[in-house]
């Protein structure tokens, strides 16, 4: 089994220490946790601006980890500035930042959705030549797709600004088909969300910005209800099964603890 934290929508911004204070809660508690996590999956929104010095206080943050963390861009972020700030990524400045890597026995397979200037999701030139090479690599493992935008589902209503476009939703899921995906982990929409698009998992979370109230949605009047709240996901996953609980970054008050000593004699 492996165990992951599933951060998303960080949107740090160098001049805003309330956004590094949220992520640093996030590190402590990653430093606490027994057993470390085996990897840490950031599905976009890295930073506000795109600027580099945002991006370097959040390279500079996450080392103190020594954990694997597998970054995807969203479409507040900027490729020029995250390749000022991290090292080790292929192609020009401005190309998508797609990778892929083995870890932990699972093959992890990032795609950028961002388009420079959009809100929504796309896929650039060649993107899908080179996903359907990665996904040609490490077939005996199970594969994690990341990117930051949820791909669109057949519902009307949808909001096109929230999701990858409906042609290149049905261009990756014709990609994904007959391979071994676990999952699909995203991020853009604010909100804590599992759905199943093409029989696969496409699991969001609200991100450690903010919270966008899906509860809104059921009120006559639209639009969007940004509160305060940070949360992320905590990842369990064995050869065939995954898991993912929601935790908030700053809960209530404590109201009652039971210790382990107590719950094993839970029948």
């Amino acid at each position: 089994m492996a165990t992951f934290l599933h951060i998303t929508d960080l949107h740090i911004v160098a001049e805003a220490p309330q956004a590094t204070a949220k992520l640093d809660r996030l590190i402590a508690l990653a430093q606490s946790a027994d057993p470390a996590p085996d990897f840490i999956i950031a599905s976009g929104d890295l930073t506000d601006h795109g600027d580099k010095a945002s991006y370097s206080i959040l390279a500079e943050r996450m080392a103190e980890l020594r954990i694997p963390v597998f970054y995807a861009l969203g479409n507040h972020d900027k490729r020029s500035g995250f390749r000022a700030a991290f090292s080790g990524y292929e192609g020009d400045l401005d190309t998508p930042l797609d990778h892929d890597a083995v870890c932990a026995g699972y093959h992890i397979v990032v795609l950028d959705s961002s388009l420079p200037g959009k809100t929504s999701g796309g896929f650039e030139d060649g993107q899908l030549d080179a996903l359907h090479a990665a996904l040609a690599r490490h077939t005996d493992l199970p594969k994690i797709m990341v990117l930051h935008h949820p791909p669109a589902t057949q519902d009307e209503t949808q909001r096109n600004w929230a999701v990858l476009n409906a042609t290149d939703s049905a261009r990756l899921g014709q990609a994904l088909a007959g391979h071994d995906v676990l999952a699909l982990l995203c991020g853009h929409i604010h909100t804590n969300r599992v759905m199943i698009w093409n029989g696969l998992p496409v699991i969001s979370n609200v991100g450690l910005d903010s919270v966008i109230d899906p509860a809104h949605d059921l009120g006559p009047d639209g639009g969007l209800h940004i509160t305060e709240g940070s949360g992320f996901g905590i990842g369990r996953i064995t050869s065939r099964e995954i898991g993912m609980a929601f935790a908030d970054l700053a809960p209530g008050p404590t109201i009652k603890i039971l210790p382990e000593g107590a719950l094993r004699h839970l029948k």
